[in-house]
């Protein structure tokens, strides 16, 4: 190898590990552009794997829990099974967990769900949306997945949370569920 390429195979290097300190550093940071507490929760209108429109409007009443993620996201898959487990726990009482896939395409996530049958106590949707014009940008204002939006029984914003863990998304259901 001569000099010129070992610089540039240098030069790769510092700008790879660059690239993803930046990704990694804004996912683990809590995102101040996320919405606000006690603000509506903005609707949406999306398709489960079966075609079945779920609209968050239809669950007003319930605690609704979103949680933004994509099939080629290693920290989503990491976390998908707390999250899975906080909506077992939560069994028989008024709180509905929406997995919302984004950034993704239609096949990856239809191939995805039925592999995945152990999380049947969330309810996956798939958002078609480009980058940019998507649920997870446009109304919810998410820039690193997985997040997660806990929304109150009057349909305003509880908690949000960057890449959580079970206790994490249980501890911020209890709170909607106990909020007057």
């Amino acid at each position: 190898m001569n000099l010129r390429t070992v610089l540039l195979w240098i030069a790769r290097g510092i700008w790879l590990v660059v690239f993803v300190g930046t990704v990694v550093y804004s996912c683990f940071k809590p995102s101040p552009h996320l919405l606000a507490y006690k603000t509506s929760a903005p609707d949406f209108a999306l398709q489960d794997v079966s075609g079945k429109t779920v609209k968050l409007s239809d669950y007003r009443g319930r605690v609704v829990v979103l949680d933004f993620w994509s099939t080629w996201c290693p920290a989503c898959q990491q976390t998908m099974p707390e999250f899975s487990a906080a909506a077992d726990s939560f069994d028989g009482q008024p709180v509905t967990f929406i997995g919302i896939n984004t950034w993704d395409d239609w096949d990856s996530f239809k191939s995805w769900v039925p592999h995945h049958w152990r999380y049947s106590s969330v309810h996956f949707v798939y958002d078609p949306n480009p980058e940019g014009a998507d649920v997870a940008n446009l109304s919810y204002k998410v820039t690193c997945i997985p997040t997660v939006y806990v929304i109150d029984k009057r349909g305003a914003i509880a908690d949000s949370l960057d890449w959580p863990d079970q206790e994490q998304v249980t501890d911020a259901v209890n709170g909607a569920l106990n909020a007057p």
